[in-house]
């Protein structure tokens, strides 16, 4: 049972470039584990840099697909960016659904950070059956104002990472 981050964000938020500031990795294909300082302990993580709604070829990947890959790497950690609505070119879903998937999968959800929201747009989407952890908001403004490392920043601190 995987422990599951999320950057979430609308579109054009720096999910990616985020994920790039708070480890340093960039997309490789052959490179899978990341190694992340904690506050407790190093942790071995599997990035997913591009939201999978989004992805490198426009396609996006559906959760179903996701998970059948994490399942043959069996990481203990993941890192994912989501986009907080779904994509109508290539028929996605939204971030909520993916999230319904992972915790079908037995996934637990450890930490959300939400990009380009606040916490009511937030709400309005979110299902009020789905028990998640209460995201860290970083709003319209910050979002899109702040440098992405002082984001990063407010996000290792709030997840206990160095």
């Amino acid at each position: 049972m995987p422990k599951v981050y999320i950057i979430m964000g609308k579109d054009n938020t720096r999910k990616s470039a985020i994920i790039r500031c708070l480890t340093g990795f960039r997309q490789e294909k052959k490179k899978w584990q990341w190694y992340i300082a904690t506050q407790k302990r190093i942790i071995i993580i599997y990035i997913q840099i591009t939201s999978l709604q989004e992805t490198y070829d426009g396609k996006g990947i559906s959760a179903e697909d996701f998970i059948y890959k994490i399942s043959i790497l069996k990481p203990s950690n993941i890192l994912v960016a989501l986009r907080f609505k779904n994509n109508r070119k290539n028929k996605t879903r939204d971030s909520f659904a993916y999230i319904k998937e992972f915790i079908k999968a037995k996934w637990k959800i450890s930490e959300i950070v939400a990009l380009g929201m606040n916490e009511k747009s937030y709400n309005k989407q979110k299902p009020n059956n789905l028990r998640i952890p209460k995201p860290l908001f970083i709003s319209n403004l910050g979002s899109d104002k702040k440098p992405t490392n002082e984001i990063a920043a407010a996000i290792r601190k709030k997840w206990g990472w160095l």
